[in-house]
């Protein structure tokens, strides 16, 4: 004799109704979230660019912009390190994709701290206070930590084949995640050489002209970027006797490829204008 008829009548003699089927909506529902689970993830690339900002884009592949190594203190943690990058895009398409990596796994040496490639730095103002500013893209490790330690240094390259290096270096150009390098590795003295603040500085070996030491003044959020303006504390020339050299001119980027400033364009004479072809003050 089967077990189930025998289950059933035992069932009805107590008077307890047989269990319900599901509903076709909770069926469908299961069916759902079990299609669901197997789904692959959702694409994480960009949206194509409008017309608009195509033109943008390519427009501003024609102006050059100056190629900033930009480091900062890793931020505290209270367990030990892990292992950690940063991913930042510069806000001008002319610049070199910004993404420094600082990794170091729980066994090794943690990172001296973080950076990124900037082309996007420029003197905002000189009085009361001496401020710069440059855009950040979100979301980025080294913001991050700087919104913890409120401190920075701007190094100013020199238009030399291993400033160059070293801006693809942190920039990490090309890289997927899985080939990302550790940058620090690749300084003298292996990022160690920090200032009285604990921020990683470049020198005179890697090609820096000037050091800007600053500190965060204000953070701006616009769209997926921030607009981050930092107060110049100190001006650090690398040179002989640590003067700021003059006729020296910083590495720049233009058109996916790192430039050079090229020879004087006198302006035409005319009407406000001295022989020299200046306009008898300067343009910012």
């Amino acid at each position: 004799m089967r077990l189930q008829p025998l289950l059933l009548l035992l069932l009805r003699r107590l008077r307890i109704p047989p269990p319900p089927r599901l509903s076709p909506c909770i069926s469908n529902l299961a069916l759902t979230r079990r299609a669901n689970s197997t789904a692959p993830p959702k694409s994480t690339a960009p949206p194509p660019l409008s017309p608009v900002s195509a033109a943008l884009r390519q427009t501003m592949r024609l102006l050059p912009h100056p190629v900033i190594i930009l480091t900062a203190p890793a931020p505290p943690t209270s367990s030990s390190p892990t292992s950690t990058s940063t991913s930042t895009t510069s806000t001008s398409s002319n610049a070199p994709t910004s993404t420094s990596s600082t990794s170091a796994s729980a066994n090794s040496t943690p990172p001296p701290g973080v950076g990124i490639t900037l082309s996007t730095l420029t003197c905002l103002s000189l009085s009361p206070h001496p401020l710069i500013t440059f855009n950040i893209k979100t979301p980025s490790r080294t913001s991050a930590a700087m919104h913890s330690t409120h401190t920075f240094t701007a190094h100013i390259l020199s238009p030399s084949p291993h400033s160059a290096h070293l801006a693809n270096a942190f920039a990490q150009l090309g890289a997927g995640a899985a080939g990302k390098r550790d940058v620090w590795a690749e300084i003298d003295g292996g990022g160690r050489v920090r200032d009285e603040r604990g921020v990683p500085v470049l020198g005179v070996q890697e090609g820096v002209l000037t050091r800007l030491v600053c500190e965060t003044e204000t953070v701006v959020t616009v769209a997926d970027h921030e607009i981050w303006v930092g107060r110049v504390v100190r001006v650090e020339g690398v040179g002989a006797g640590g003067e700021v050299q003059e006729g020296v001119y910083g590495l720049m980027y233009a058109n996916r490829r790192f430039r050079k400033v090229g020879g004087e364009v006198r302006a035409e004479f005319g009407r406000g204008e001295e022989e020299d072809g200046s306009v008898g003050g300067e343009i910012v």
